[in-house]
């Protein structure tokens, strides 16, 4: 949810036309300022998306409304293939983008039309280059040219961009990570966390994440590790539930094993 840090009244031109108009303020949007239903309707506002143009009630001129951004596209530098059910990291060429933009790569329809999903990312491309992830969901193979566009270019304000873990500006917020330092609750070493996911045989190291995140899922596998069964003999039972089965006139027989 994003939180209010207060209202303000501007005044805002447009062409030769101004508009007196209250505005809350926020943190860390994308753009600096929003023209609301409000603002639409108490102008008597027309948007002509035919031809871009945007009239107040007030005015009998029109103003050219911004046009789209310039949109750029990534394209496979070599040709690859891609495995049934699996995911691979590769190197694309920029256009329209060569060093130091940011921008947002964004799947598009004919990659998608190849059953391949992209992983949505913002990159920085240096000489007109940089990466991506492509995924193969599917059971077959999938070979990919040299050149194919696997996605398109959206230039992002890095004043937009906030790291997840960066911390609130509100005293009231908790930090997540004081819940896992409870008194009388026993925090796992890492060698215990280790030795109970290669127990459970479970590797998360060829994983797509950061350092962080695979620590972070380890440390929640290993500390609920009564949740996760390693083979069919750490299956217990359980008289959550009764399940009737019905047998007709057949004679019931009992057996110890299977």
């Amino acid at each position: 949810m994003i939180k209010v840090k207060g209202t303000i009244i501007l005044d805002i031109k447009m062409g030769e036309d101004s508009f007196s108009q209250k505005f809350y303020v926020f943190d860390h949007i994308h753009q600096a300022l929003i023209l609301g239903m409000d603002f639409l309707t108490k102008n008597k506002c027309v948007l002509d998306f035919e031809s871009l143009q945007f009239r107040a009630n007030q005015t009998k001129r029109s103003i050219n409304m911004i046009s789209a951004p310039k949109v750029g596209l990534a394209r496979l530098q070599n040709s690859l293939t891609i495995e049934a059910c699996s995911q691979v990291c590769v190197p694309i060429k920029c256009s329209k983008f060569k060093t130091g933009q940011v921008v947002l790569v964004e799947a598009v329809n004919s990659l998608m039309s190849k059953s391949i999903a992209l992983g949505r990312v913002v990159v920085k491309p240096t000489n007109g280059k940089s990466s991506c992830l492509l995924m193969n969901p599917s059971p077959c193979d999938v070979h990919l040219k040299a050149n194919t566009v696997t996605g398109k270019l959206i230039p992002v304000h890095e004043d937009s961009i906030r790291k997840l873990n960066d911390d609130d500006d509100d005293d009231d917020d908790d930090d997540d990570d004081d819940d896992l330092c409870e008194p009388g609750v026993h925090v796992l070493t890492e060698v215990e966390v280790n030795t109970i996911l290669n127990d459970l045989g479970i590797d998360v190291d060829g994983q797509f994440l950061t350092i962080e995140q695979k620590q972070k899922l380890k440390r929640f596998i290993a500390s609920n590790r009564d949740m996760f069964a390693k083979d069919t003999s750490e299956l217990g039972c359980t008289d959550l539930h009764h399940h009737r089965i019905e047998t007709g006139d057949a004679v019931s027989t009992a057996s110890t094993s299977l």
